[in-house]
């Protein structure tokens, strides 16, 4: 196992070898901005409205434009009231931050423009439905309260906690947490409509269903709605210690829970492990699902249901810090659902044993009509059997986007079937990661089909320093890329190609977005649908820079001249110690520098900036050599 990891840590050097060139985005005009970073909102980007983005904070919301991320209405404000501060007060040793109303779901009903919004309120969850009174965006009270109920399984407590949720019509799904402990993890469907809808729920404190998981987002299908999240498994012999395996559960959007007794108990929840490895003679498994991205139908089998779904992965090994992408095809998951032996406990051993699908357990997974309808012996083989057997396999047969740095994977957005060529019908998967430490790292999917798993088909092209927070979303709309962390809101272009100074530059990056104009002389946004092809240059499955004009490179000759001999001087050793001095400052070593261009490095390697202690930031720059470093100044 030791010698695997070994080899492992080594071709991951060697991927991250790959990685493309780094911006510091901090200064950039072009990056547009929300927020205080002396403030921590805990902003969460819930709802994209047209043109305009919905981000909820502590005790409101905000209506934001895509293109400027201006606030063009009066923010709704919610605090909590003051029995719920009261009560706050006495849970929590920090009351100024914990006992406000964080905003952490929100919906728009496209049936009437009503908004379903839900909070934390200092921990006792509540949720309204709000009515525009008006279409001014500028009255200082737009909404009016049409409904308001407890939020308890909708919204979590904590803002912290990973939740997510999903609406249909009138029916809310969320997979959250229920009470302040956090340990009541449930994946719940309540009609917001009617205030005594009680909904359905996964069971309690039953590990068979949910065994402390921590949610990484949600989808749907016509008729399924899938939620996926990492948790400590429990099909793994209890000798070995907590496991911890990424999931994908399902659930049927026509359950309507089971007879009698079991009435407010889910009867189609089933769930499998996402097996997101390296090949091997023993497989290397990345456990801890991040995120997930909204579907894409290059890779699906099916285009028109479901899709394939990108998520981020990090490994339990701390001490390897990697991070991985794999993908899912949606009609590979639905499959497994029907066909797949599911787990039986042996409650004598107290061991979890495979079992194959019989008449008993033919509806196991299966959705079905009046699923109240069932008998009861049916519905206890049905709530007694969640976890399937096998493992939903990656689309391309293995873990790719291989990278190792100080940051992780958090976040992913793909922007599908981008255009590489004016015959290209498929295009290609450009992909943002989002990382702990404020990076986003573009890369491309260069395969048109699935692989066969032995080569990792992800080309990083560039990293982005935006931020020095964790990126908790990234949505891609109009041609922006929106980056949300907990204090602000950062919109960015969907390429930065005037970035590429010369030809060489420009083609050698990769970037699907980028092409070299041969005629202007510059790097230029590949508009391929409306330029002439014979003026854009580009080639991002090579990086081939043949066809970039040849540099004209004009005979120096060197000028001698006569100088006369030098008289001589006695000088004090104080003297040379200034000179010393003259040099280092002229070399431009300050310690206090955080970044340097390419010529100021140049010109420090020419220079003895030995004497300095800033050798090694000159040498490596902002970023370091192979993986992104993260200022200790604060984020602007």
């Amino acid at each position: 196992m030791l010698t695997h990891i070994f080899l492992l840590f080594i071709a991951i050097r060697l991927a991250n070898s790959q990685l493309g060139r780094n911006f510091d985005m901090h200064n950039d005009p072009s990056v547009t901005k929300f927020g205080d970073v002396t403030r921590n909102d805990y902003f969460r980007l819930l709802e994209v409205d047209g043109k305009f983005l919905i981000v909820g904070a502590a005790n409101k919301f905000f209506n934001l434009t895509i293109d400027g991320l201006k606030n063009i209405s009066v923010e709704y404000d919610w605090p909590p009231g003051l029995n719920e501060l009261k009560d706050c007060g006495m849970k929590t040793s920090d009351e100024e931050e914990d006992c406000k109303n964080y905003i952490r779901v929100l919906t728009r009903d496209d049936r009437n423009g009503n908004l379903l919004v839900c909070g934390t309120n200092a921990y006792k969850p509540l949720c309204r439905v709000l009515k525009r009174k008006s279409e001014k965006f500028s009255e200082m009270d737009p909404y009016e309260t049409v409904l308001e109920f407890s939020g308890t399984g909708l919204s979590p407590l904590d803002p912290k906690h990973n939740s997510t949720f999903y609406r249909e019509d009138d029916f809310l799904y969320a997979a959250t947490v229920a009470d302040f402990s956090g340990t009541d993890s449930l994946v719940f469907r309540r009609n917001i409509s009617r205030i005594e809808d009680k909904g359905i729920r996964t069971i309690r404190d039953d590990i068979k269903f949910l065994n402390k998981p921590q949610f990484a987002g949600s989808l749907s299908t016509s008729n399924y709605v899938y939620f996926f999240f990492r948790e400590e498994a429990i099909e793994v012999d209890e000798r070995e210690g907590p496991t911890v395996y990424s999931r994908v559960a399902r659930v049927c959007k026509n359950d309507q829970g089971g007879p009698r007794l079991f009435n407010k108990e889910w009867t189609t929840f089933v769930k499998a492990r996402l097996n997101c490895s390296l090949p091997g003679n023993k497989q290397f498994y990345f456990d801890q699902i991040v995120s997930i991205s909204n579907p894409t139908h290059r890779h699906a089998n099916n285009e028109n249901e479901g899709g394939v779904v990108y998520a981020t992965f990090v490994s339990e090994y701390d001490f390897l810090s990697h991070s991985v992408i794999c993908a899912f095809d949606i009609e590979d998951i639905d499959r497994l659902f029907a066909i797949s032996p599911y787990y039986t406990k042996d409650k004598n051993r107290n061991v979890y044993l495979r079992k194959r699908r019989d008449e008993a357990s033919r509806k196991l997974g299966q959705c079905h009509n009046h699923s109240d309808q069932l008998t009861e012996d049916e519905a206890i083989m049905l709530r007694s059997h969640p976890l399937m057997v096998d493992s939903i396999p990656s689309v391309f047969g293995r873990a790719v986007g291989v990278y190792q740095g100080d940051d992780h994977y958090n976040q992913i957005a793909v922007l599908e079937k981008v255009p590489i060529n004016r015959n290209e019908t498929q295009g290609v998967d450009v992909m943002y990661v989002g990382t702990d430490r404020g990076n986003i790292i573009k890369m491309v999917n260069l395969n048109g089909k699935k692989t066969d798993g032995k080569e990792d088909s992800i080309l990083k092209v560039a990293t982005y320093k935006v931020s020095n927070l964790p990126i908790r979303r990234l949505l891609i709309k109009d041609d922006r890329l929106i980056a949300v962390t907990d204090r602000v809101v950062y919109g960015l272009p969907l390429h930065f190609c005037s970035k590429y100074q010369s030809c060489h530059e420009c083609i050698s990056s990769r970037d699907p977005h980028c092409a070299w104009n041969l005629q202007e002389n510059r790097c230029v946004f590949n508009d391929k649908l409306n330029s002439k092809k014979s003026v854009l240059y580009q080639d991002v499955n090579h990086g081939n820079t043949s066809a970039c004009p040849s540099l004209k490179v004009e005979e120096i000759i060197p000028v001698v001249e006569k100088v006369a001999p030098a008289e001589t001087i006695t000088r004090k050793p104080e003297d040379f110690r200034a000179n010393e001095l003259e040099e280092i400052e002229e070399c431009d070593c300050d310690e206090n520098e955080k970044t340097k261009s390419k010529k100021d490095l140049r010109h420090s390697a020419i220079c003895d900036c030995s004497k300095t202690k800033d050798v090694k930031k000159a040498e490596n720059g902002l970023f370091g050599q192979t993986s992104p470093v993260v200022s200790s100044e604060k984020d602007e």
